[in-house]
């Protein structure tokens, strides 16, 4: 998790994720000390579907996609907090 945390706060990349530049607009820095594992999970195609539902879920979100993209009926259960 430490190198995940390192790779999107590094800010003096050529290519930022959403994360660095979130960063980089606002001065804000990441505090590792306060990152958690949200899931695991060890097959792939799971995975991403876990992930896609998290990010419909999270509010504000930094994702600049919506990750797998998860079949109409995920729509209404999955989604942000207005």
């Amino acid at each position: 998790m430490n190198v995940r945390l390192r790779e999107h706060s590094d800010t003096t990349r050529l290519i930022l994720s959403a994360v660095g530049e979130h960063l980089t607009d606002t001065g804000y820095k990441l505090e590792e000390k306060k990152a958690a594992v949200i899931a695991t999970e060890e097959d792939n195609f799971r995975r991403k579907i876990r992930e896609a539902s998290e990010i419909l879920c999270q509010s504000p979100s930094l994702s600049r996609d919506r990750g797998f993209e998860l079949p109409g009926l995920y729509g209404e259960d999955f989604t942000r907090d207005k």
